[in-house]
């Protein structure tokens, strides 16, 4: 019954970290149109999401090349007081950044311009470590547990919707419902905050904590027994390995007489529920050991990392020029970052469809590398969608189908970013799915990079339009 439950707790509450990472995003966004006419200066809100998404790509970077050096560092036992801090500091910061910009919005009028875009540089940057920690956590256990994250932040762009119409919270609002709309989404953050430390404290989370550890110490032997020195980490009593066993019983050994790494002790009482997936690639484990790999990823891991920088970068070129593409109209510039936000949720939930991909299987259709085929047809086809969306945002008048509000909003603009969110999704497990072993925990951080690096770009393509 305890496993069971754990297995449950699992997606609840990626959803849920996700969804309090989202919400920093979400209803910083949505308030783009309501700054830009505030401050008569439609342009606004493309400096606004250059300082909230470009910043945080370093924060990513830097998580990528030094997280697992401070998990070495800290050491095996204090890994899961490290994991939890990343979260927790993160997620406290973001409830406590909209607060402040919820205060700011209610008590100054002049200069709130510089002050909003520090604010949301600071945001963007904790919802970065965020998400990043996440998706370590969650997509070790199973790769299928990313996207459950994502569409936990998709799914704060559906809340961000019914606060910001239930309030009507818009352009030309008085500020005081504006720091009541920042202060609601700073409420939000902290609830799923707490109740990420309730199921910290009520240890539902020790199973996930026990596959990190285990995933740690695979990775310091290896390391050491590499570079020829012991491992002092794994010879201490309250090591994993030895805490397993520490009623003498013999230490499980592989068919060939070799001892089992952590990770191959299927059915042990720590990570026993993610026993099948793990067990499932163990037949092709040894050949992706021998593939050629690129600082630890094989070609297709970058193959989908750029293609899922491809498909944000076409969303975020796109979502920064919404008062263009309303031509300033700033209730419809609102209304198609409200309506990008509900596509994301479209996206990244229809993604569940999509069959699970396999490493080595013979069915091409099923295979990683035929999933990887179709996600880059995906992405082929959005083309002209966005072609014809940033030509009218760009003053072109061909597009003048585009004129009419139902068929830019739902014939257009909903299909084009929820198959973006799709394919984001799909490159994501296909990255995780086909990472070997020892790069499972760094996978996730290399797509969340991956993001970052597509915001970025959309964000140069914003600005250089005029």
């Amino acid at each position: 019954a305890p496993g069971r439950k754990r297995r449950r707790i699992l997606p609840a509450l990626a959803c849920c970290l996700g969804f309090s990472q989202g919400c920093g995003l979400c209803f910083y966004v949505a308030a783009g149109s309501y700054f830009s006419r505030r401050l008569g200066d439609e342009r606004f809100f493309v400096r606004q999401c250059a300082l909230f998404y470009i910043p945080p790509m370093l924060v990513t970077l830097a998580q990528l090349f030094f997280d697992a050096h401070y998990n070495s560092k800290f050491g095996i036992g204090n890994l899961r007081h490290v994991i939890r801090f990343r979260i927790m500091m993160s997620s406290t910061a973001m409830a406590c950044v909209f607060a402040l910009l919820g205060g700011v919005e209610a008590a100054s009028d002049a200069g709130i311009g510089p002050m909003v875009l520090g604010i949301g540089a600071s945001l963007g940057c904790c919802a970065a470590m965020l998400l990043g920690t996440c998706s370590m956590f969650f997509g070790a256990v199973d790769p299928k547990l990313v996207p459950i994250v994502i569409i936990g932040q998709t799914a704060a762009g559906i809340y961000t919707n019914a606060v910001a119409r239930v309030m009507r919270f818009e352009p030309g609002c008085h500020a005081d419902k504006a720091s009541a709309f920042f202060y609601v989404a700073a409420g939000t953050v902290m609830v799923c905050t707490v109740a990420f430390h309730v199921c910290h404290r009520c240890r539902l989370m020790d199973d996930t904590y026990r596959l990190h550890e285990s995933l740690l110490e695979t990775s310091l032997l290896r390391s050491n027994i590499s570079s020829g020195t012991p491992t002092p980490t794994s010879q201490r009593s309250g090591s994993p390995m030895q805490a397993a066993h520490s009623d003498g019983s013999p230490t499980p050994t592989s068919q060939s007489g070799g001892s089992l790494t952590p990770m191959s002790r299927v059915g042990s009482p720590r990570c026993d529920f993610v026993a099948s997936d793990h067990a499932g690639q163990q037949q092709h484990s040894d050949g992706a050991r021998h593939a050629r790999l690129y600082m630890g990823f094989p070609p297709l891991c970058w193959a989908m990392a750029l293609c899922q920088t491809l498909a944000i970068a076409m969303n975020m070129s796109l979502t920064p020029l919404s008062n263009q593409i309303a031509h300033g109209e700033y209730f419809l510039g609102q209304e198609v970052v409200l309506v990008k936000l509900l596509a994301d949720f479209v996206g990244r939930s229809s993604f569940f469809m999509v069959p699970k991909p396999h490493v080595g299987t013979e069915a091409y259709f099923r295979s990683a590398r035929g999933h990887s085929v179709m996600v880059c047809l995906l992405q082929i086809c959005r083309v002209p969608f966005w072609v014809a969306v940033y030509s009218w945002a760009s003053g072109s008048t061909w597009p003048s189908f585009l004129a009419a509000e139902a068929v830019l909003l739902w014939l257009v603009w909903l299909p084009l970013i929820s198959a973006g969110a799709f394919s984001s999704s799909w490159c994501t497990v296909l990255a995780v799915t086909a990472a070997p072993e020892g790069s499972k925990q760094k996978a996730p951080l290399l797509m969340s990079l991956s993001v970052y690096a597509g915001f970025s770009s959309g964000i140069v393509i914003a600005m250089l339009t005029r």
